[in-house]
């Protein structure tokens, strides 16, 4: 029997297990709620039509994610994404995360701008930020840190390792 791993999927919440998650999957979704759990170091890939909230993530390898356009990635919770974890938000759509965010990998993050988080930590951070209006004080357990911002926000980073700044944009 063949094997599909892109798939299309519609639920308003969904709670989805997978194990020996070996090969990349690569899903289209119109999710409210998702707890996700795959065993496995396959990459994954979620491209979601509207508003997302990730309530659970657990993958043993690389994990993507990105909400529809002009809609909000809500994390709420740490993931436990054992690569690296890619978080989209399209248009003006913002990413919002658990005030102290942990992910054991590198994390990559694109959207309009990044809310609540005031500790974050990752072994690489790579963030884009395409209207931040806020300012942003974070405290930090990052390796390398890679920074794009346009917009007003100012940013204040204290970090308690030793932080290797890459590339550093702001508009603020």
């Amino acid at each position: 029997l063949p094997i599909y791993r892109d798939v299309t999927l519609n639920a308003s919440n969904a709670s989805i297990t997978l194990r020996d998650a070996t090969s990349a999957r690569s899903w289209i979704t119109n999710f409210s709620q998702l707890d996700l759990s795959l065993t496995g170091v396959g990459a994954f890939s979620l491209n979601n039509a509207n508003a997302l909230t990730l309530n659970a993530v657990t993958t043993g390898g690389n994990a993507s994610f990105t909400s529809g356009i002009n809609t909000d990635l809500t994390l709420a919770a740490d993931t436990q994404v054992a690569g690296t974890l890619n978080l989209t938000a399209n248009g003006t759509g913002n990413v919002i995360m658990p005030t102290h965010f942990i992910q054991a990998g590198a994390l990559t993050l694109n959207s309009n701008d990044l809310l609540n988080v005031t500790t974050l930590a990752a072994t690489d951070a790579n963030i884009t930020l395409r209207n931040t209006a806020i300012n942003h004080n974070w405290n930090t357990s990052v390796d390398n840190l890679t920074l794009a911002s346009t917009g007003l926000g100012n940013f204040d980073v204290t970090d308690t390792d030793a932080l290797t700044l890459n590339a550093i944009a702001t508009g603020g």
